[in-house]
């Protein structure tokens, strides 16, 4: 036989070999690998290049069903699994790294879903997860809406807000605090415990002033189902008319809990506890 011939067929023997060879121990450690280097953290980067070795590897066999599987169990696939299964549970949020921000007391005015945070030290893992949470929850938000139980109604800006208080009405603290009160001749009546909490650490904690304040809590409702509660900021070390700034915060009227708050002027407040949904707030 001449020798080309028998390069030829231990070639052919050769590639016979391979494409027989069982693909399953290559497709779980691909699997096993990219959990493993997503777990350290640090160098969760490096599932990037095996999943494409192994996606390449698999699609030069037509393994179409297992380099789909590969995706499918991979962390970025099964968190967007899990925030879409959040989103039909009405219990997704946006998240982020860090300290607690002053938006945390807000929703967000597109997917109207809360800010959280995942914690101030990193894991190495956020921008796998991170993104895949939010773009995930604003991707569905874009095509179905909000998600059930979210606030449906109008979320005024900031500007909108100061203008629709320009006329409001004036309401003593007392009455606020209860949480049962009357707003252009409507009554209102706020979550439990909502009033308090509202009163507590946008008054009383830095303020002491006594009933009736140098300046009332003003009050209107924007579009019937948005009502409107300002704030002011009366400082404690100077004049008590000081007008420096004040805390907006925008109230469904239906549920009676917040759903934004605006910090204007000469103030900061970075935790505001009565939010949209905490269930902290009712067992204080």
């Amino acid at each position: 036989m001449p020798v080309e011939e028998s390069f030829a067929d231990e070639h052919i023997q050769s590639q016979d070999l391979s494409q027989s060879s069982p693909v399953w121990p290559k497709v779980l450690a691909v699997i096993v690998g990219n959990w493993s280097v997503f777990a350290l953290g640090i160098v969760s980067g490096l599932m990037i290049p095996i999943t494409l070795v192994g996606l390449t590897y698999l699609l030069r066999r037509r393994k179409v069903v297992l380099a789909v599987a590969i995706l499918i169990l991979t962390p970025p696939t099964l968190q967007a699994m899990l925030t879409t299964s959040q989103y039909f549970e009405g219990t997704a949020r946006l998240h982020h790294l860090g300290l607690r921000r002053q938006e945390f007391g807000t929703l967000d005015r597109h997917t109207r879903c809360e800010h959280v945070s995942l914690g101030c030290i990193p894991s190495g893992r956020e921008w796998i997860l991170v993104p895949t949470n939010n773009i995930t929850l604003k991707v569905l938000t874009a095509v179905l809406g909000p998600m059930a139980g979210a606030y449906s109604g109008p979320y005024p800006t900031l500007e909108e807000a100061q203008q629709a208080l320009e006329a409001a009405d004036g309401l003593k603290y007392k009455d606020v605090k209860t949480g049962r009160f009357i707003v252009d001749g409507q009554d209102v009546l706020l979550d439990t415990e909502v009033g308090r909490h509202l009163v507590s650490e946008l008054f009383e904690y830095r303020y002491h002033y006594p009933d009736p304040a140098p300046r009332p809590i003003k009050a209107t409702f924007y579009q019937q189902q948005c009502l409107i509660l300002s704030f002011p900021n009366e400082s404690d070390f100077g004049a008590s008319d000081s007008q420096s700034g004040e805390t907006i915060v925008l109230i469904d009227r239906n549920c009676g809990r917040p759903f934004c708050y605006y910090f204007v002027g000469d103030w900061y407040f970075p935790h505001p506890t009565a939010l949209w949904r905490d269930p902290s707030i009712d067992s204080d």
